[in-house]
């Protein structure tokens, strides 16, 4: 198997092994995808990217390959500056090239790629009675401000604010923006009633502090529903978290 690609996408990749620890990715004639399950299900990954998405595709004459990264073998890869990015996969060994056109520089990296583990696939929808966009670091700022341990939140919706609250007896601690903030693009409730739900702090700023550079999030919940958040770059990175029963 042979592939190259651009730079964003394998930052992309890396995104996603950050997040999941271990990732699985399903290379097919189509092109590369992950959906997987974790956290005792109750989050869900799901990217793809086509073919057509990518300078070289080559996978041989195998219409499947698998194979998992966890995050000790990409670790530091995030930070380089590369252009473009090569894969070959040979003999249950990866090499990834890594090319920065504008100093000619090529760093190569050499390892055993772990076995992938049963992947847990499931489709889940999101009611969208609430949906917005929202800039990465912006969310993660507010996530931030509300950060303490082992901890929920609840969004509070309507059609002329949000609010993001922690969820703890002992400390009040909220962000509340208006729908017209500056920060928030798109706002659309379907509901004339406030919307409510409730996640896990930790599972989401996990997804964020992994995406806090992609370019734009669109997020959409519904009451008492699991949260949606699409993060785009090159391509999109959807992931769902499920919601904490009250």
């Amino acid at each position: 198997m042979r592939i190259r690609m651009l730079g964003d996408i394998f930052r992309e990749m890396i995104a996603i092994v950050e997040i999941l620890g271990e990732a699985t990715f399903k290379f097919t004639r189509e092109g590369i995808e992950v959906n997987q399950l974790l956290n005792a299900k109750t989050c869900m990954l799901r990217w793809n990217v086509k073919e057509e998405m990518l300078e070289r595709y080559e996978i041989g004459e195998n219409d499947e390959i698998l194979f998992a990264l966890d995050s000790r073998f990409v670790k530091g890869m995030k930070r380089e500056k590369t252009d473009y990015v090569e894969l070959e996969f040979k003999n249950n060994e990866l090499k990834i090239t890594m090319i920065n056109e504008k100093s000619g520089v090529k760093r190569r990296v050499r390892g055993q790629v772990i076995e992938p583990g049963e992947i847990n696939e499931g489709v889940a929808k999101v009611p969208e009675v609430v949906k917005f966009m929202i800039y990465p670091s912006e969310m993660y700022k507010i996530l931030n401000a509300l950060k303490r341990k082992d901890a929920s939140f609840r969004i509070r919706a309507n059609k002329s604010r949000i609010i993001f609250e922690l969820v703890d007896p002992n400390v009040f601690k909220e962000v509340e923006l208006s729908a017209s903030s500056d920060i928030i693009g798109m706002y659309e409730v379907d509901s004339d009633e406030e919307v409510v739900s409730k996640y896990r702090l930790e599972a989401v700023m996990k997804f964020c502090e992994a995406t806090k550079d992609f370019d734009a999030y669109t997020i959409s919940f519904g009451e008492y529903t699991p949260l949606k958040i699409v993060a785009r770059k090159y391509s999109s990175l959807e992931y769902l978290i499920a919601h904490v029963v009250e």
